[in-house]
């Protein structure tokens, strides 16, 4: 939602939003304010909170045991009838509509089926994933930040493993940028790093997942990429950011740790052991990369 946006009217007597609000709290919030029956649900089905409306129309026992599949109406992105039960035991018809917010997901029941309601549950839909963007990215690079990763990554392991292909990680970090920060002050840094971002765009596939993971720190997530394709990705960066010196910086370098995902390895592990290969890269003489052995 853009910021100072004012609050909307809607059709049926629908009414939410104030001011313009960022992250996932704000969009639980939001969630509360809408005047339908709604729900997030984990990926499991799983319900995580629902506002005051959905208290007074939906079961709990018939939430847990519909959970799974309002996922899948979630997944498939289009509105599904189904047969309701209250708390008092009362069935009542709905229109279900759902939308992913992050590694979850909002569900809206709502009773009347018509092209102005359902258009009042596409606005909150798109908010709600207006302040998803707004939340997973880094304000200094516009790449994803930490916090996305985090959702993200246990999903490409399990589609990796699932699909049997490979899917590499490359942890890269600028060498010079907590003396740049000393020297020149953190506007010349900032400077830095988001020209090296731009740089790793221009190198990376379209399918990459790129993260500004720490301060002058990024991360590629590489879906079906080997070890081969991830050191490639890294080797065009570090020949690009050692050729061209960075504006009010001078000679800029980067050195970079890679991997590929291994089966039955989990998140943490596996990025830990990137890093581990980071910095044997910066001991070993800095402007390098390293390959996982561990």
């Amino acid at each position: 939602m853009p910021r100072g946006a004012q609050a909307d009217a809607g059709t049926d007597g629908l009414e939410f939003a104030g001011p313009a609000v960022r992250g996932a709290a704000e969009a639980r919030a939001l969630v509360a304010r809408f005047p339908l029956p709604a729900v997030i649900l984990h990926g499991d089905g799983s319900a995580d909170f629902a506002n005051a409306k959905a208290r007074d129309r939906v079961a709990n026992p018939w939430l847990a045991a519909n959970g799974s599949r309002l996922v899948r109406f979630a997944a498939q992105g289009r509105p599904e009838l189904l047969d309701v039960i209250d708390p008092g035991g009362r069935s009542w018809r709905a229109s279900v509509h759902a939308a992913a917010l992050g590694d979850r997901f909002v569900v809206v029941c709502d009773d009347q089926v018509g092209a102005r309601r359902a258009e009042q549950i596409l606005v909150l839909h798109r908010r709600i994933l207006e302040l998803e963007q707004a939340s997973a990215t880094d304000r200094l690079t516009g790449l994803w930040n930490r916090r996305h990763f985090d959702q993200i990554v246990a999903r490409e392991i399990s589609f990796s493993e699932s699909q049997l292909s490979p899917l590499s990680l490359v942890i890269l970090g600028l060498e010079q940028i907590e003396s740049l920060d000393a020297r020149h002050g953190a506007a010349v840094g900032d400077g830095v790093v988001r020209l090296a971002a731009l740089r790793l765009r221009a190198v990376c596939r379209p399918t990459d997942f790129l993260f500004h993971w720490d301060r002058g720190e990024f991360a590629v997530l590489a879906p079906a990429a080997l070890l081969a394709a991830a050191n490639a990705i890294a080797e065009r960066l570090r020949r690009n950011i050692a050729a061209h010196p960075m504006p009010g910086a001078g000679a800029v370098t980067v050195s970079a740790g890679i991997g590929e995902h291994r089966e039955g390895e989990s998140a943490v592990p596996w990025h830990e052991r990137i890093e581990v290969a980071l910095h044997e890269a910066r001991r070993a003489g800095r402007d390098r990369i390293r390959a996982s052995n561990g």
